[in-house]
């Protein structure tokens, strides 16, 4: 579990969420899937995360789903709702009780899911970090849930010998054991642009920007956000 706190900043709940270990690696983990998801999705499709800086070591701070008039429900609710069951085909039951329930694009938006975590590498969407999104006063207004929680993303478990040695492998998260069965889930690619993820690549050493401020590490909190989508 990663150190977390709540905090109000200017009259909005925000998420402020440290790392697992003194590399870091997750908080950076999160502003670099903020680049790659403002490349690919609309603003609406996931949570922008920020990069601060406070006594030497990095936290990501993110604007909190909840709020009067937006509740997350996590993907386990409706799993027990639904009464889905792992022996069945997880992807196509999850899918199906969200069309069942009136969701908009809910495969359209399942396949992006799929699609940029796999382009990312994360191995942790588990069934608190995805779900679906509604208006708490009228139960209304479904829909999924923006993408959140990508902080374990782009090998930030892996050691540095792994990485060289380019033998690093990981369990894909939540409906197939194996990245690439998981990817075959997809079937809406109609909103997928490969283009622009060109000069992508480019974006890792703007995000390694801030290690240079670590030489002071008594210094004011720095925060830097993610450009807007071009």
């Amino acid at each position: 579990m990663l150190p977390k706190r709540w905090m109000r900043r200017g009259g909005i709940d925000v998420l402020v969420k440290g790392a697992s270990s003194a590399e870091d690696r997750e908080p950076y983990g999160e502003l670099l899937a903020t680049r790659l998801l403002a490349r690919l999705l609309e603003p609406n499709d996931f949570v922008p995360y920020e990069l601060e800086l406070s006594e030497g070591r990095a936290y990501s701070v993110c604007p909190t789903i909840g709020s009067p008039g937006c509740e997350l429900i996590a993907a386990r609710e409706l799993v027990a709702f639904a009464g889905i069951e792992y022996k069945w085909n997880y992807y196509e039951a999850y899918a199906a009780s969200c069309e069942r329930l009136g969701v908009p694009d809910a495969r359209r938006q399942l396949a992006k899911m799929i699609v940029c975590d796999y382009i990312m590498a994360n191995f942790d969407r588990h069934q608190g970090n995805f779900g679906l999104v509604r208006n708490p006063q009228t139960h209304e207004e479904l829909r999924i849930a923006p993408l959140f929680d990508n902080g374990a993303a782009f090998f930030s478990r892996a050691t540095l010998a792994e990485l060289k040695a380019r033998r690093y492998s990981y369990t894909a998260y939540p409906f197939c054991e194996y990245p690439t069965q998981q990817l075959a889930l997809a079937e809406d690619y109609s909103w997928y642009r490969p283009e622009a993820l060109e000069g992508f690549g480019d974006e890792r050493f703007w995000v390694a920007i801030p290690t240079c401020q670590r030489s002071s590490p008594r210094s004011r909190p720095s925060r830097w956000g993610a450009r807007s989508r071009s």
